[in-house]
């Protein structure tokens, strides 16, 4: 079983998924160690089509909303990237922007 997957919603966005079923706290020892060079090639593989679809010059910012200092850090990250990236395509995932959908599509 592998711990790493991608999961791809009728939107077309990739998710990247680390889980270990069953488990509260996801522990990254060996079983993601193994699942990892998969889980890279074909991010790769992603990248490289991208690439095709007009995409290469994108910013992926995957947030956490563990805490409010972690949505503050995204926040504050994507208010920098945007700065540092004015032309890229930024696009926010990860439960933050999941939680805060407003907030976060305002600042792509």
């Amino acid at each position: 079983m592998s711990y790493i997957r991608l999961e791809k919603g009728a939107d077309g966005i990739v998710d990247l998924v680390f889980d270990q079923p069953g488990k509260d706290v996801n522990v990254m020892g060996d079983e993601y160690a193994e699942a990892m060079p998969k889980a890279l090639d074909e991010l790769e593989a992603m990248k490289d089509l991208a690439g095709q679809a007009g995409l290469e010059n994108a910013v992926v910012v995957n947030t956490c909303a563990v805490t409010a200092e972690a949505v503050r850090k995204a926040r504050q990250d994507i208010r920098k990237l945007r700065k540092a990236h004015p032309d890229a395509k930024l696009i926010v995932t990860g439960c933050a922007a999941q939680t805060q959908p407003g907030t976060f599509s305002a600042m792509a």
